[in-house]
């Protein structure tokens, strides 16, 4: 799914995204946090991949407005990135540095006092273009029909490109993803039937129940191009997270 198909739906959410795939469906969605697993092909995966690599597990949310594109690979295509299971895997690729100016702002705004400014700027940092720089930044606020629930979102995501000669280019990025929402299991059941009390009641404790999650993603590809056959490529991606 390229990026132009994520900003035709206007997608805001991993889930938004992966619901053009068939055989892919979201398994929960840990208490309206946003992290979950997906079943691809009937087998529930663990956690993502982000640019190749293993990236987070159940419990980490992903953030799309960094993202160039979602790959889903099914069946045994998903082997080649290493232990999966054999359903397939989700892979997000991220936004590269470009070599010329680019600029762009997008702000969306819904009901329950939802708006989500974002903006990506990227191009070159020096004459001979050896050296190129991107930015994506989101900021996310939101209500919900949900008594008491409310969500707060920062994300930043830069990323460096340098081209060392003509065969050479190393990449670095970062991202810093903070949000802060409130845990939310839902209505419960009685018997077989949901209780019968408004969908609005929320039945955790205000500020008892906070879910405020911080993520930090850093990496960097090395490539070094031998010949129009031959290619050295060495690559290092970390994920650390904190919080509840």
């Amino acid at each position: 799914m390229p990026r132009q198909v994520l900003q035709d739906q206007k997608a805001v959410r991993l889930q938004d995204a992966v619901q053009n795939v068939s055989g892919v469906t979201q398994a929960g969605n840990y208490g309206g946090t946003g992290a979950a697993r997906y079943v691809i092909r009937g087998f529930e995966q663990d956690g993502n991949f982000r640019n190749g690599f293993r990236d987070s597990d159940f419990f980490t949310l992903s953030e799309i407005a960094n993202l160039e594109r979602v790959e889903v690979f099914k069946g045994p295509a998903s082997v080649l990135f290493g232990q999966a299971e054999p359903g397939g895997i989700i892979n997000l690729v991220t936004k590269q540095p470009l070599s010329e100016p680019y600029y762009a702002a997008d702000f969306t705004a819904g009901s329950y006092s939802f708006y989500r400014p974002t903006f990506d700027i990227s191009g070159p940092l020096n004459a001979d273009k050896t050296l190129l720089y991107r930015l994506n930044v989101a900021y996310q606020n939101s209500g919900s029909f949900r008594d008491f629930v409310d969500t707060e979102r920062i994300f930043i995501a830069p990323s460096l490109s340098w081209k060392i000669d003509t065969n050479t280019t190393l990449n670095l990025d970062f991202e810093y993803l903070n949000n802060n929402t409130q845990f939310d299991r839902g209505i419960v059941a009685i018997g077989n039937r949901p209780a019968p009390i408004p969908i609005s009641r929320f039945l955790g404790a205000p500020g008892e129940n906070d879910s405020n999650t911080t993520a930090y993603r850093a990496g960097y590809r090395l490539e070094h191009q031998f010949s129009k056959n031959w290619q050295l490529r060495n690559a290092l991606s970390i994920t650390i997270k904190q919080g509840k």
